[in-house]
Order: structure tokens, then sequence, then C-alpha cells
């Protein structure tokens, strides 16, 4: 009587299986798919860059004590999609006197509160307000007398420079938008030698003071 069992069909072994115990060896990936993935992770790197930071270039003067003159700094968007800028912040924003360049300069009043400067002295609501980051003591000589009182509307805030004898900063422009602000600087990038983090002030609510 015949054999009705049929013949075994031999099963190529797929990359990575054991025929016999030898290790078939992979397909090597093309070569423009490797490079293909390289372009889109990068391309992703620079859109989240893009996206989620901005940079400032050559600091002028107007930080001196917390920056120094030519340094860059990278500032955080995304922190300020999530909360709104606080006193005693660092922000990266838009230049009132230039509207492709960027500055950096201190938060000081937030929406809603009354500024007063008398002379040396920034006051919140009535309150004084302690500045130990300041670039330099102010002496009788540096003639800062100007009395200026203002109250601050619905999203506008008042930012000064750390060094208060350049006036490059709301005492001339006047308060500024909260879209003007375009991050939370966070890193001096350069030069190589100055790469660090940036120090931010911390206050308590002006009545807490």
């Amino acid at each position: 009587m015949e054999s009705t069992q049929q013949p075994e069909l031999a099963i190529e072994p797929s990359a990575g299986e054991t025929v016999e115990g030898e290790v078939v060896n992979p397909r090597p990936r093309p070569f423009w798919r490797s490079a293909a993935e390289g372009v889109v992770a990068i391309l992703i790197v620079i859109f989240l860059l893009n996206t989620l930071t901005v940079n400032s270039d050559q600091i002028g003067s107007s930080m001196a004590g917390t920056l120094k003159a030519g340094q860059s700094v990278l500032a955080s968007r995304a922190t300020y999609m999530l909360f709104p800028p606080e006193r005693g912040d660092v922000v990266v924003m838009r230049d009132p006197l230039n509207a492709a360049g960027t500055v950096v300069r201190r938060v000081i009043g937030l929406p809603g509160e009354r500024i007063e400067l008398r002379g040396r002295q920034v006051l919140i609501n009535s309150q004084p307000l302690p500045e130990d980051y300041i670039g330099s003591p102010l002496t009788l000589s540096d003639n800062l007398t100007a009395t200026i009182t203002m109250q601050l509307m619905k999203s506008e805030y008042y930012v000064l420079g750390d060094n208060r004898l350049s006036i490059n900063d709301s005492r001339s422009w006047g308060p500024i938008q909260e879209n003007d602000i375009l991050g939370r600087a966070w890193l001096i990038y350069w030069p190589p030698d100055s790469v660090g983090a940036i120090q931010h002030q911390r206050y308590a609510a002006p009545s807490e003071q």
C-alpha cells in the first residue's frame, strides 16, 4: 500500500534564526533608511528647540550684576505656556525699540499692582521691594531722583534692568504686555567659560514681605 505522506517543504530561515546551530546573518539596513531617520530626528530636535526655547544674543550692560555684556542666554518658552511670569524672573522679551530684536530684563511689577519708584527705592503697592541683585550699590551721585507712580493694567508687567544706571527699561518704555515676554531665561550658553544656570529672585506676596 502506497504512503500518502506529503513531502516536507523547505522553509527558508528568517534573519536571526538558527540552522543546525548556526545563526543566520541579519539583512543589512539600507543606508538611505538610516540617513532618513537621522534627518527626521534632527528636524524634530530643531522644531522642539524653536518651539520651546528662545535665545538672546550679545547682552548689553543693562543686566550687569546678573549677566555680563557679551553673554548669550537661552530661555524657556514652555514655562510661560503653563504659568504666568513671576516677580523676580529674568526674562527674554521683545525689544520695544527694535521689533526684530530681543532684550533681557527682570520682572518687577505684576498686573494690577501699583508701582512707585522714589529715586533708588522701588515700592509695590506701597511696600518697599528688597533688591540685593542690583549690579552695584547706588549712591547720591548717581542722580536717580525721579519719582514714578504707575498703575498696571491687566496683562501689563513692569520690567527693570539690574543695572539701574541704565534706564533702557520700563522707566523709558512704560509697561510691557504679557505677549511681549518670550520666555524665562535659564541658561547662559556663551561664551563657553560663562556657561551656567541663571539665578532668579523669589518673593513673597507684597503684603507678606
